[in-house]
């Protein structure tokens, strides 16, 4: 399977689980950080570097939502919020 294709199928997997609004949603940024960068090294690749670019600054934002909902999750009026359960 080419890396344009895992890049979309991931992409398009994290995007479920983000929508779903459910305790699989946290476990879309895993997914989306496989898709950013798989689209990376293939638009890198194919000298595509706005799209490489792109997916760059989305695998540093998908950094930033693992770090902020599956590390270091948010809290609510003090108390941890259990989205893992």
């Amino acid at each position: 399977m080419s890396l344009e294709w895992i890049g979309a199928l991931f992409g398009i997997a994290g995007a479920v689980m983000m929508a779903v609004n459910h305790r699989v949603s946290p476990w879309a940024y895993p997914v989306w950080i496989i898709a950013s960068l798989a689209m990376l090294f293939f638009a890198w690749s194919g000298k595509h570097f706005g799209l490489a670019a792109q997916q760059a600054v989305f695998f540093l934002i998908n950094m930033l939502g693992l770090y902020r909902w599956l590390i270091r999750p948010p809290q609510v009026i003090g108390q941890p919020l259990d989205h893992r359960a």
